[in-house]
């Protein structure tokens, strides 16, 4: 398990962590707005998901910017957020 988490985070630019669940379950996880803007984004852009997926992923990306720009900050923004997160699958 130790080599999938490493090859993960490699693979995530070295951003992120993983955390491994007594169920066997890992969970690969990015806090970092800036993490997500500078790595895990442009590597999606670049390999583009290729299920239905990937209407999540511009979705997702249309919330990272209003985070980006602070929007999530006001009301107004962040209940575009909400309704982006709706839509989503």
């Amino acid at each position: 398990m130790v080599k999938k988490g490493w090859g993960l985070l490699r693979w995530g630019g070295g951003v992120g962590t993983i955390a491994t669940y007594k169920n066997g379950n890992v969970v690969y996880s990015v806090q970092s707005i800036q993490d997500l803007t500078n790595v895990i984004i442009p590597h999606f852009d670049k390999y583009p998901l290729l299920s239905k997926k990937r209407a999540d992923f511009i979705l997702f990306k249309r919330i990272v910017d209003l985070m980006n720009r602070g929007e999530h900050l006001t009301k107004e923004g962040l209940n575009k957020i909400v309704s982006i997160k709706a839509s989503m699958n």
